[in-house]
Formats: structure tokens, C-alpha cells, sequence
């Protein structure tokens, strides 16, 4: 799809203008957008706010073209930030423990590197602890332990002494510690009383209701494992109240969105729900239109609050590489990966995905799809990431690629929702109106 397509009804920039600013029509309104802050103009107003934006016109005493040009700014510098490698220093230890998997999912981007008795190395984990540490008492930050991984993190006996000891480190360097594990639910009841009572922030897997989730996510045998997973959040939601829902959807499914976000909101009581189309599938681009319209859908229907990592207008970030996320990555049995879906030192080497080994990893990750120069969500994207990444191919083509129109047609609706809900009255009865959208503005 080309640029001019993508581009057709949707915020544009307006020319001329650095850093970028960019605006569409809304009725007899218009919206002005710049990663952070969205305002609303009548006619007139807009005229002269493109003006002065354009350099046409004085700034005068209307703050809003300030505003527009200081979130530009802003974004533009985080984003090169985030983006330099002199400024990696992580905060966040994510740690793929374990390959053992007690599941047999359908669609699972580690089901290769499954491998009964493969653990991360105790001592590889501790060093990398410290390091951390050390990073969180410079910023000033809270150093944060995910356990996540290709495997099931629950499966690793080791998971009580990990904790204790990473706390102990923690103590040591004078920082807080925050910890979250996220867990397919198939474990006894005392492992999840367990782990309710020892992390902050419990994430866990639900596809649906039990045939869909059965179908999709069956124990290894073959057999059903929601009967599991339903107690698993039993046990958990009586100790924490910090449990979180993801939800993989496949394209045949995308229709079913608002039955499946409803059922988890009623029967667990859900507060948030992350629905996420499934990675490392060949996805049709004209299926994002059907993601969203039935993503919207449940939003509309409020269940519960239903979001989607591939854009968050709500702060400055790119794709989901560990390494602009402030993350030391490390994966089983002695290495480190710059990419969440991979999940074992083997896959990282091989694909030249371990930030310790490749020095100029920052560089090919940085690498943006020349269509993306222009796009009004290039702040907030997470482009086709993990689908399409600039270091597994040079000629990677973010542009118009499945997840960057489901992330570019949420964030367009998440604007105008905003606007339509908080901007349009002040602007019709005194001439424009804005607000900040992101928190450090």
C-alpha cells in the first residue's frame, strides 16, 4: 500500500513544519497533533495556528502552537534517546528461565526451542542482576524482574531462591524491587497461592471461552487445560488483586473479539484486557480493517478496558525491542536477546539478535521503513514488529504491512475519540481547545 493511500483520511503533516506537526479536518473543526498534545481549532483559528506553525505568522498569545511544537520536540528527543546506545543502560531484568512448557499451543513462536531440563544460568542471572542494580541507584529507578519466556516460568523450582535472591540485591544496591511473572495458569493450586502472594503483578493467558481456549492452548497430552486455568485464577484473585489478562487472537477469530473480551470481563471479573493478534503469522493486511472494527467493538462495549500494545499514544516508544525498552534480556541456558520472541541463546546467535555479541545491533534495529517518515504515528508504533524486523532483512517494509494499519486506524480513533469527548465544545464556544496526552508533558 502506498504512502499516499495509507496516508488518505488520516492525520497529515503539515508541510514545512520541523518538528513535525500534523493536523486533519473534523466537520467544521480542526485537529492539530503532535506526539503528546491534540487540539481542536475552528476555521479561523486553525488558519492562524498553521500560520504561525508554518512560520507565516508572529507567535502570538494563543499557547496552542507552543504547545504543538514543545510535544514535537519533546517526542523527537526521547525518541533519539531511546534510539542512542550510550544511553542503554537497563532497569528492567527479563528473564526466560526455563524452555520446559507444560502447554502444546497452536501457535507458539517457541514450540521449537522447547527442551525438557534447559535452564538459565543462576550465575549469568546474578551478575546481570547486579548490573541492573546498579543502573536502577544512578536513574534513581526501581529495578524491575519479569519472568517471561518461551517456556513456562512457573515449571522452574528454582523460582523461590531467583526471587529472594534478586530482592537480596536489590536491598543491597537501596532500590525498590518490582516483580512480574507471566504464566499459562496450568500449575497446582499452592504454586499460584504462592505466586500471588510473592510478585506485584501477575499476567496470564486466556483465550476465550473453554472451547476456544482449549483448542488453542491444550495441555501437551492433548488434553483440555482451561479447567486448569479457571482455578488458577481462583486461587490468584483471592490473594491479588494484580492480575492481568492476554489474549491471542487468530485471524479466524477476529470476529469474535467482543464475545471473548465479555466472556473473560464476567467470568474472572477482568479490569483490563490485552488482546493482541498472533506473532510470527503471515496476516493478510486487508484483515486489519476486521481486527478493528471488532476491536473497537468491544471497547464500545466496555466489558472491561481493552487495549493493544502495538501503539500507545500515551507515551513516546517504537518497536519492541528489549533494547529501546530500558530491558537486559536473557535467555536459556547463557545469553541475552534483544527480541521478546526469542527464546533461547541458540536462536539469538544465529540470528545475530544478542545485543552482548553484535555491536552494531542498535543500528540495524534503529533502521526505519522510509514510508514511516511522514506517518502522524511514528512516535508511538510499534511498526510491524516482531513480524517485519530491519535486523533480519535489509528490504523489511513496515508501511502498510498488517500491524502497522491496525496500530495506525487504533490510534487514528483514539484521537478523534479524545477530541470528540473533551475538545469540541471548548473549541466551538471559544475558538480551540487542547490537552497533553502524554504524562511527562
Amino acid at each position: 500500500m502506498s504512502p499516499d493511500v495509507l496516508n488518505k483520511d488520516v492525520f497529515r503533516q503539515i508541510e514545512g513544519v520541523s518538528p513535525p506537526v500534523f493536523f486533519r479536518n473534523a466537520g467544521d473543526l480542526t485537529l492539530f497533533y503532535a506526539p503528546g498534545y491534540l487540539a481542536a481549532a475552528r476555521k479561523r483559528e486553525a488558519e492562524e495556528i498553521t500560520g504561525i506553525l508554518s512560520g507565516a505568522l508572529p507567535f502570538g498569545e494563543d499557547m496552542t502552537p507552543h504547545y504543538l511544537i514543545r510535544a514535537a520536540l519533546s517526542a523527537q528527543a526521547i525518541w533519539q534517546q531511546m534510539h542512542d546506545p550510550e544511553n542503554y543502560r537497563p532497569t528492567c531484568l527479563t528473564l526466560y528461565t526455563t524452555l520446559d512448557c507444560n502447554l502444546n499451543c497452536s501457535y507458539c513462536f517457541a514450540k521449537a526451542a522447547h527442551r525438557e531440563g534447559v535452564r538459565l544460568s543462576k550465575d549469568l542471572i546474578m551478575a546481570a542482576a547486579r548490573e541492573v542494580a546498579g543502573n536502577c541507584r544512578e536513574k534513581g529507578e526501581p529495578f524491575t524482574a519479569v519472568f517471561h519466556g518461551g517456556g513456562e516460568p512457573s515449571l522452574d523450582s528454582r523460582l523461590p531462591d531467583l526471587l529472594t535472591d534478586l530482592q537480596w540485591i536489590c536491598k543491597q544496591a537501596k532500590v525498590p524491587f518490582r516483580s512480574y511473572i507471566a504464566t499459562n495458569g496450568v500449575m497446582d493450586p499452592e504454586k499460584a497461592r504462592w505466586i500471588a502472594a510473592h510478585f506485584d503483578r501477575v499476567g496470564i493467558s486466556v483465550d476465550g471461552p473453554p472451547e476456544l481456549h482449549n483448542r488453542q492452548r491444550p495441555l501437551r497430552n492433548g488434553s483440555e487445560s482451561f479447567r486448569i486455568l479457571e482455578r488458577t485464577i481462583k486461587n490468584i484473585s483471592r490473594i491479588s488483586e494484580n492480575l492481568s489478562f492476554r489474549v491471542t487472537v487468530l485471524p479466524e477469530n477476529f470476529g469474535r473479539i467482543p464475545e471473548i473480551a465479555g466472556f473473560i470481563a464476567e467470568r474472572f471479573d477482568a479490569e483490563e484486557i490485552h488482546i493482541e493478534p498472533v506473532y510470527h503469522q503471515h496476516i493478510d493486511a486487508d484483515l486489519a480493517d476486521v481486527f478493528c472494527e471488532s476491536f473497537l467493538k468491544a471497547q464500545s462495549e466496555k466489558p472491561a478496558k481493552i487495549v493493544s500494545s502495538g501503539s500507545r499514544i500515551g507515551e513516546v516508544h517504537g518497536r519492541f525491542c528489549q533494547i529501546f525498552r530500558q530491558a537486559l534480556h536473557l535467555v536459556p541456558p547463557a545469553g541475552a536477546s534483544s527480541c521478546f520472541a526469542v527464546s533461547s541463546q541458540e536462536e539469538a546467535e544465529e540470528k545475530q539478535l544478542d545485543p552482548m555479541q553484535d555491536e552494531a545491533l542498535f543500528e540495524k534495529l534503529s533502521r526505519e521503513d522510509p514510508d514511516c517518515e511522514h506517518c502522524f504515528n511514528r512516535f508511538h508504533c510499534a511498526r510491524g514488529c516482531p513480524d517485519v524486523c530491519p535486523a533480519l532483512s535489509v528490504d523489511a517494509r513496515d508501511a502498510g504491512s498488517f500491524r502497522c494499519r491496525v496500530n495506525r486506524r487504533l490510534a487514528e480513533t483514539e484521537l478523534t475519540e479524545t477530541a470528540e469527548r473533551l475538545l469540541f465544545g471548548p473549541a466551538r464556544n471559544y475558538g480551540y481547545a487542547g490537552v497533553k496526552l502524554r504524562e511527562d508533558q
